[in-house]
């Protein structure tokens, strides 16, 4: 499926290559302004830690570039169609129809606005129409906004929580 509809007025992109150094340096601007809230979180993207998982899933088409009119990368994210050694490791190996969100980022200067629960309920609509059965995600546990934000404002489930991270997820069909 290569129809892609847009989130809000924003275009929505799957990455190629040429757009990892700009992913990239998004992750890390997002990272570090997340730490600075969160100190526990993503320190992993800071310091380049996750950069080969990152290119391997902008290699492989599974992440995803939101765009402004102006052509400046304001977000993005990584939709996994299998569990990686991550997801196995939080939910356990899972023979399922899911689908796994990670590294989603949008750009401090466009939070607060509603953009991500936009992204959610887009990435929810996509999937659907992929015939996905279920989506799932983890946050760190010790975040309250960012769980209540998947609960409350998402409508996402939290079925649970491992090594401290808590675990959401929507059944779709």
């Amino acid at each position: 499926m290569t129809d892609l509809k847009n989130i809000k007025d924003y275009d929505v992109y799957i990455a190629t290559m040429d757009d990892a150094d700009e992913i990239l340096n998004l992750l890390k601007d997002t990272a570090r302004w997340v730490s600075e809230r969160h100190p526990d979180q993503w320190d992993s993207v800071i310091v380049g830690e996750d950069n080969e998982e990152i290119l391997n899933g902008i290699r492989d088409h599974e992440t995803f570039m939101i765009k402004n009119n102006e052509g400046r990368l304001i977000g993005t994210f990584t939709l996994y169609d299998y569990q990686n050694e991550w997801d196995k490791g939080l939910w356990g190996v899972k023979d399922d129809n899911a689908a796994y969100l990670h590294k989603i980022a949008i750009h401090p200067e466009f939070t607060g606005g509603g953009l991500g629960k936009e992204i959610i309920e887009w990435i929810i609509d996509y999937l659907t129409r992929k015939g996905k059965e279920y989506f799932r995600l983890d946050c760190i546990g010790n975040n309250e906004k960012l769980n209540e934000f998947y609960d409350k404002k998402c409508g996402l489930t939290k079925v649970g929580s491992n090594k401290g991270f808590s675990l959401f997820e929507k059944r779709l069909i």
